[in-house]
């Protein structure tokens, strides 16, 4: 969301690690950022792929500290603040199309 906020979108078509890069290319994150972010794409594709899932809390140092690499670019207008680009365009859930049960099981990638 914060990526989005900032001007920056993804493509549904992108992985987990194509997001990564993009979001590292695009934000010019530091090696600080870019070490957190690889924490937390790590810690996603475990939990789709080896069924291990991270522990409460584990991610929220790892995720503040790709959300300041992204910040230090600039902040926000004061309506990007107040109607964050990321709220506004969200698609509403009932317009979401269904994952059906084999889509939701199979491994992305």
């Amino acid at each position: 969301a914060e990526s989005t906020d900032r001007g920056v979108g993804y493509p549904p078509s992108d992985t987990v690690r194509g997001s990564a890069r993009r979001m590292v290319r695009e934000h010019t994150l530091d090696g600080d950022a870019q070490q957190a972010l690889r924490d937390v794409v790590g810690a996603v594709e475990a939990s789709w792929y080896g069924g291990g899932h991270p522990a409460p809390g584990e991610l929220d140092e790892p995720v503040r500290t790709v959300r300041a690499g992204i910040a230090t670019k600039g902040s926000l207008s004061l309506r990007g603040r107040l109607l964050p680009s990321s709220v506004l365009h969200r698609t509403p859930v009932e317009q979401q199309a269904p994952v059906t049960e084999r889509e939701s099981a199979a491994p992305r990638t």
